[in-house]
């Protein structure tokens, strides 16, 4: 986030929507070709800092119906796609998109060239109004970070689409500014959701604690034929229904939702029963008792 945190201001972010996308109309001699000079900001300083911005230039035209009361056709072609902070190109007359992505951020601008008068040269300044999300998770009150076993989904609040799902807590996500729905799921049985604000030239550190604890089956302790009983283990869940069945000779580590449980483990002939309560980040340890 170095590179862009500066002071907010006003800019232009676009959505694929491109009704509020403001259209800028130049014209040029027939024979001449515009030059245009592209760069990326997320200031409206005269340095370009955004060198991993994404460049896509699409030709528009638009076909008329030959059948009355139906709208007219807008065909759309893609003719540049390039990456950088800035870039110099001429194009003939014509109506264009610009559109630059920087991470998951995206501006768009509509220009329009005609053969009335000549122009030569067009400055665009695409400002970028984003900022950067870092997401971890913990377990409790703990505060060692999780770095894997965990899978975010960011949506946009208003249009409800995905916008980023990862499991990757390494990395600066930016965003357009707005409101973000996030959810992340720890081992498939914990999910916790946050709303979060991205505000322009700032960066946000989201962290979600997953109310978790875990539960360690020790058989180590039952007699040495182990191998030919094959203990049973069963963990009911008065919430969520949690049900989990394992049959094994080895140790086990299971994570739970808090909740209220009870454990049942069947080896042999005997039966072992026991309830108990999961609270965030506590490790239970259950052995198996001897004959």
């Amino acid at each position: 986030m170095s590179e862009f945190l500066f002071s907010s201001i006003r800019v232009i972010v676009l959505s694929t929507i491109l009704l509020f996308i403001p259209i800028i109309s130049f014209a040029k001699d027939g024979d001449v070709e515009m030059r245009i000079n592209l760069s990326a900001h997320v200031i409206d300083s005269s340095v370009a800092n955004l060198k991993a911005t994404e460049w896509t230039i699409y030709n528009t035209s638009t076909i008329s119906s030959s059948e009355p009361n139906k709208a007219d056709a807008i065909v759309t072609k893609k003719i540049e796609q390039f990456t950088g902070a800035i870039k110099s190109l001429s194009l003939p007359s014509g109506d264009y998109i610009i559109k630059a992505k920087y991470g998951h951020a995206v501006a768009v601008k509509i220009i329009k060239f005609n053969d009335e008068v000549a122009e030569k040269f067009l400055n665009i300044k695409m400002i970028f109004d984003l900022g950067s999300l870092k997401l971890s998770s913990t377990i409790g009150n703990s505060s060692t970070i999780i770095e894997d076993d965990v899978t975010y989904i960011v949506r946009d609040v208003e249009t409800g689409k995905i916008i980023i799902e990862t499991d990757d807590v390494s990395v600066n996500y930016y965003l357009n500014q707005g409101d973000y729905n996030i959810t992340a799921k720890y081992k498939d049985i914990s999910v916790t959701e946050a709303k979060v604000k991205i505000i322009a030239n700032n960066q946000n550190e989201t962290n979600f604690i997953h109310k978790v604890g875990q539960v360690n089956l020790n058989i180590d302790n039952i007699k040495n034929d182990i191998k030919d009983l094959v203990p049973t283990w069963r963990i009911l869940g008065s919430k969520d229904r949690i049900d989990k069945e394992i049959s094994s000779t080895e140790n086990a580590e299971i994570q739970l939702p808090i909740g209220d449980y009870q454990l049942m483990i069947e080896w042999d002939n005997h039966v072992y029963t026991r309830e108990f309560e999961m609270l965030p980040a506590q490790i239970i340890e259950f052995k198996i008792p001897k004959e």
